[in-house]
């Protein structure tokens, strides 16, 4: 499409080709999708991008009917927490996959009403075993692609324990057979000390993308427990990008404010569909297991709209229009960090007592990276 929403494909006969220019900041939504159910979201309002993390692609391998109805309980709570997150005019970077897999293993540990409420937020599947074999599952399908070495994708856990505390070795191991969570000791009252071991464990997990987020008051008085989750993703487009082909161009932050930014362009052969209001374009990575999902509304003011049609179902059926195209592709190169709290967001959701009611709970720290 062109800057100003209207179309700018023109008829070229077999293959017919189009052109998505995502030059308005403020109109974009990018998925990164993700072998085993994991997708993340992009989108942009006023020089922020947002993303997300949810299922889809659970056919690409062998999963179990618990793993397939984790997923689509991965899907649901990816949309309702973007419903919730949205609206923020800050930048905006997050995993919900994450932010599931860690609520799941603090859910091993709740009972009662809180497990209750963490189940409905979270949309797990009724279970004899719970969902931790199936999160265990989608993890085994995440290692396959690493261990395949056309990207580098990482998920790692690890509880931090006050010295002296003690947790039923149940709860422990369930931790660390599922979830693959190292277990530490920290003496917490020395606070700078256990901020810098939980730091370096983070920057070690994310090739040093992501170093010294914990000042020393970050943890609060003397906790029982943190547990923390780290996310790293790097790879390659399975068709490059030219750099001789990469120039300044004009880019939208608002429909009223621009700026010039490096721009990747070229023509290539993708996944693509056009509806009336937006067009819809998948990049591959490298191996073809993982990809982005571009969501390009056709007017200036069109991501609202969008945002709120944003479903599972609706996501579905939008790419099973999706056709193999040769395509023109401008797309711009970003870089973003975000840090914000979701513990007021998931108590909105629902998700209550694990962060009201007094228990040891309220001693536990949950941390995503």
């Amino acid at each position: 499409m062109s800057t100003e929403g209207r179309p700018a494909a023109q008829a070229t006969p077999k293959p017919a080709r189009r052109t998505i220019l995502l030059r308005r900041l403020v109109q974009v939504v990018i998925f990164f999708t993700i072998l085993a159910g994991v997708l993340i979201v992009v989108d942009t309002r006023n020089g922020s991008l947002r993303r997300l993390v949810m299922g889809s692609s659970e056919n690409r391998i062998g999963l179990s009917a618990d793993a397939k109805a984790l997923v689509r309980a991965n899907s649901a709570f990816a949309f309702d927490l973007y419903q919730r997150v949205r609206k923020s005019e800050d930048n905006l970077f997050f995993s919900p996959y994450s932010v599931s897999m860690a609520l799941a293993m603090v859910y091993g540990g709740a009972r009662g009403e809180t497990q209750q409420q963490m189940a409905d937020v979270l949309h797990l599947p009724v279970s004899q075993q719970g969902p931790h074999p199936a999160f265990a599952q989608l993890q085994t399908g995440l290692d396959r692609i690493q261990d395949a070495g056309d990207v580098t994708i990482r998920v790692a856990n690890s509880l931090w324990v006050q010295e002296g505390c003690t947790f039923l070795r149940d709860y422990l191991s369930l931790v660390e057979t599922h979830y693959g969570s190292s277990i530490t000791s920290l003496d917490y009252g020395n606070a700078s000390r256990a901020c810098e071991r939980i730091n370096k464990w983070v920057e070690q997990r994310t090739a040093g993308k992501i170093s010294d987020v914990i000042a020393p008051g970050g943890l609060g008085e003397l906790p029982a427990l943190t547990l923390v989750n780290a996310i790293y993703f790097k790879g390659n487009w399975q068709v490059q990008f030219s750099r001789s082909s990469t120039r300044e161009m004009t880019f939208h932050v608002t429909p009223l404010k621009s700026i010039s930014t490096p721009m990747m362009t070229g023509a290539q052969k993708a996944g693509y569909a056009e509806a009336e209001s937006f067009q819809i374009l998948e990049l591959a990575y490298v191996g073809r297991s993982l990809s982005m999902l571009i969501l390009l509304p056709k007017e200036a003011y069109g991501l609202e709209g969008l945002e709120a049609d944003l479903s599972v179902e609706n996501l579905a059926r939008w790419r099973n229009h999706m056709r193999s195209t040769v395509v023109d592709v401008f797309l711009p190169k970003f870089k973003m960090t975000r840090s914000a709290p979701l513990d007021q967001t998931l108590q909105a959701m629902g998700m209550i007592d694990v962060f009201s009611r007094p228990s040891a709970l309220q001693r536990c720290n949950i941390l995503f990276f």
